[in-house]
């Protein structure tokens, strides 16, 4: 999940680059394909060695055996969950915010626009274990309780966004919204 995010990030938000640049012609290279794919799976080990990291700071040193938190296989499926939220986060700015902002310069609204994704992630990953969505979600408040999938909420939410938006062309939210 942590290398998926690299990848929706830079083909939606990031129109196609860094990789674009490596295009022959009409056709991928094959050496588009490798780069591609090596430098996302950095880009990905390195986001899941920060968010081991952070969860280091608030949870302190892992061992084998801890219950929860404690334990470093549910610290991997949290990374893989709060990568989870990045991703929903880079979609909804995509689909129903146009892709905001959309500047001159590639570089500029890519920078832009990823800080964006980001920052509306842990929004998403606040709301998530906040005391509101227990109304709304109906889920135990508090991190890592026993049946909390987080992962699977957010696949299903983004399943709903790609089914408005590729099925019913953001019906009914094409026509309120200005950005278009």
């Amino acid at each position: 999940m942590c290398t998926l995010v690299w990848i929706v990030f830079s083909d939606l938000l990031w129109e196609g680059y860094p990789w674009k640049l490596l295009e022959s012609g009409e056709e991928g290279a094959l050496w588009k394909g490798i780069v591609t794919f090596v430098a996302t799976l950095v880009l990905g080990a390195i986001l899941l060695y920060v968010l081991l990291k952070i969860f280091i700071i608030f949870w302190d040193e892992p061992f084998v055996g801890g219950q929860y938190t404690d334990g470093p296989d549910w610290r991997f499926i949290h990374a893989g969950e709060v990568s989870g939220f990045f991703i929903l986060s880079a979609f909804i700015l995509k689909n129903y915010f146009n892709n905001f902002p959309n500047l001159a310069g590639i570089w500029g609204r890519s920078f832009l626009r990823t800080l964006i994704a980001l920052s509306g992630g842990m929004l998403i990953y606040w709301f998530y274990y906040s005391s509101l969505s227990t109304f709304f979600l109906a889920k135990v408040e508090g991190f890592a309780q026993p049946g909390d999938t987080p992962l699977v909420w957010t696949l299903l939410f983004l399943s709903i966004i790609l089914i408005q938006s590729n099925f019913f062309g953001r019906w009914p939210l094409k026509g309120f919204t200005s950005l278009e």
